[in-house]
């Protein structure tokens, strides 16, 4: 996955905010989870922009753990 796309969406929206958005934010401007995912992460593609990163809801933290349940 090319990181270039991202990282300028990235940046746009950061000028747009005035700060670094959250992965939820990214989110809402219409990049999808998957493409987050497969381009390494929220984290590296806001690193790639040169941003610090905005921990208020990170990605990792909406994702939960699969459950087993027994009977």
């Amino acid at each position: 996955m090319d990181l270039h796309p991202l990282v300028s969406k990235l940046k746009e929206l950061a000028d747009e905010l005035g700060r670094t958005p959250t992965a939820r934010e990214f989110v809402k401007y219409g990049v999808s989870n998957r493409r987050i995912t497969s381009a390494g992460g929220y984290n590296r593609i806001v690193n790639a922009a040169g941003l610090t990163p905005n921990t208020k809801s990170p990605l990792n933290t909406l994702i939960k753990k699969p459950s087993i349940l027994l009977s």
